[in-house]
């Protein structure tokens, strides 16, 4: 029996920078745990995977690498219709991985990622993945000698790809993996994996959204309608896990949905750029909220911006911030002032920093102006910025959100720019305007400006220095007090532990592992001609 899937249903988009700066988060934590990690979630449950292919009352099992059951579900064998989206959904973050053989073989031989996999923290993070990409060939008989996940590495995943989040409806919000450009090799490999472990699958019945169908292929090998041939998106089954792959010309897709695997079949073309840097983390300026949106256009940023790392042995290292001055003018170049360094607590996880070029008296009429591009008279005066964000693992906490402003002669038009339904705590230290969302935020950054307690001033010699180069944007994540907050947080909001007085010692060495974890700061600077140049260093 099969079934017509049900027409998506909308959902709220991503929202402002938190979950910006938790898609830049989730795409390290990517990067770091390798090829197989890219596909990490949990399995989408069968309600959530819309229609449901015919079943077969016989189930396979082989046994896998790691010693478990390659297969226990089911076999199915049907091919369901799979509807046209009813809208279009665009990318909101992304990763590019733009040297896939360099990248992989830095994840394989990096020590960390080695002993990280080894303990509770990395089996946890791979949980039932583990199992499907650590089937072998051998087992399920298929026509590869080796592990599944070395045939994603060395042959599926081997040419330049994108693994995106897209705004909209609920099965968008899941990772899709997309090769713009598959070689034959992958494409080969493709086929050699359905043929192994493929178990039905779904017929997309195109791309045109409503009344608005074109059918036209697209440059790089997707699809905009049937009448371009999208292939069959085939159900792959290994240790009961499911994961959806299909391919459009040489565009190759893959997700744990097949909603997804259509949604990027259905995408634009994508060009994937090299240019020097291993991996990038992309953000689309207009497709996250009306603040990322309204910041952009107050900085002059074009649609998207990207935090570019590179490779240093088998140590990501960022290479800087990398994106286009639409509008110049509106970013100075200055380093940040010491004193407003002061403000920053060491335990601070993750904070951004800015140099804006605005008029000497902030006005509503004139900041409007300079925003819709017209003339303003005299000549702008630079304010730096600096937004410090403590992010939480439980939805029960609050996440703490501070902002230094350099120029106290502001205080009076911030007043009246501010949220009067979340009003925050106003303070003048070191010389800066400071609005904390907490009483507890503002009394460590009191601390820090005092001597009291350390600020980022006391931390490691190369990120003291590193901070106080010029600069016109500056993101600085501390990635291992970011990482081991967030699961401090988490195992304490399980309702099962939140009465433990000792936190159990796997948590603790989990703790200990994450916090080895660089702080990594990226930058650009705006140069004489009007454009960014970035810049980057790792602890």
């Amino acid at each position: 029996m099969t079934t017509q899937p049900p027409n998506p249903t909308p959902a709220k988009g991503p929202g402002g920078p938190p979950k910006l700066l938790l898609a830049v988060v989730a795409g390290l934590v990517l990067v770091a745990a390798g090829v197989g990690a890219l596909k990490l979630a949990r399995a989408p449950s069968s309600s959530s995977e819309g229609p449901r292919a015919a079943i077969s009352s016989e189930p396979t099992q082989a046994a896998s690498a790691e010693g478990s059951t390659v297969s226990g579900v089911p076999v199915q064998t049907a091919i369901v219709e799979l509807p046209a989206p009813s809208s279009v959904y665009q990318p909101a973050f992304w990763v590019d991985v733009l040297q896939p053989k360099t990248v992989h073989q830095a994840v394989k031989d990096n020590q960390w990622v080695r002993e990280t996999t080894q303990q509770p923290v990395g089996r946890g993070f791979l949980g039932p993945w583990a199992v499907f990409f650590g089937t072998r060939g051998q087992d399920i008989k298929a026509r590869f000698s080796g592990l599944v996940v070395d045939l994603f590495s060395d042959a599926l995943l081997a040419d330049p790809y994108r693994v995106l989040w897209l705004t909209g409806e609920r099965s968008a919000h899941v990772p899709v993996v997309v090769v713009p450009e598959a070689s034959d090799g992958a494409l080969a490999a493709l086929g050699t994996l359905v043929a192994a472990a493929g178990q039905g699958g779904f017929s997309p019945q195109g791309c045109d959204v409503g009344s608005g169908a074109s059918g036209e292929a697209l440059p790089d090998g997707g699809a905009r309608g049937a009448a371009a041939g999208l292939d069959t998106i085939h159900r792959l089954v290994l240790g009961d896990q499911s994961l959806f792959v299909a391919r459009a010309g040489k565009r190759l897709v893959l997700s744990m949905r097949p909603h997804a695997v259509l949604l990027g079949l259905c995408l634009d073309p994508i060009e994937l750029k090299p240019q020097g840097n291993a991996v990038e983390l992309g953000v689309a300026l207009n497709q996250n909220g009306r603040a990322l949106q309204s910041l952009a256009s107050i900085l002059g940023l074009g649609a998207e911006a990207r935090l570019a790392l590179g490779l240093e042995g088998t140590a990501f290292t960022p290479k800087g911030i990398v994106g286009e001055l639409h509008k110049p003018g509106r970013l100075a170049a200055a380093a940040l002032d010491e004193s407003m360094l002061k403000l920053v607590p060491e335990p601070t996880t993750v904070f951004f920093s800015f140099a804006l070029a605005l008029p000497a008296t902030l006005e509503a009429s004139l900041l409007k102006a300079q925003l819709a591009g017209e003339p303003v008279k005299g000549t702008p005066v630079p304010r730096q910025l600096a937004v410090l964000w403590n992010p939480r693992g439980d939805a029960e906490l609050t996440s703490e959100v501070a902002v230094i402003w350099s120029r106290l002669e502001d205080e009076p038009f911030l007043d009246s720019m501010l949220s009067k339904a979340h009003p925050l705590l106003h303070r003048r230290l070191c010389g800066h305007l400071v609005l904390a969302s907490s009483a507890s935020l503002l009394k460590a950054m009191e601390a820090s400006c005092s001597g009291g307690s350390p600020s980022v001033l006391s931390a490691a010699p190369a990120v003291a220095k590193g901070l106080k180069v010029p600069s016109s944007l500056g993101v600085n994540v501390d990635l291992g007090g970011l990482l081991s907050r967030l699961l401090l947080d988490g195992f304490a909001s399980d309702g099962s532990t939140r009465s433990a007085k000792v936190t159990p010692p796997e948590i603790e060495a989990a703790k200990k592992q994450l916090e080895a974890l660089p702080f990594l700061h990226w930058h650009a600077v705006v140069d004489d001609k009007g454009q960014l140049v970035p810049g980057g260093f790792r602890s």
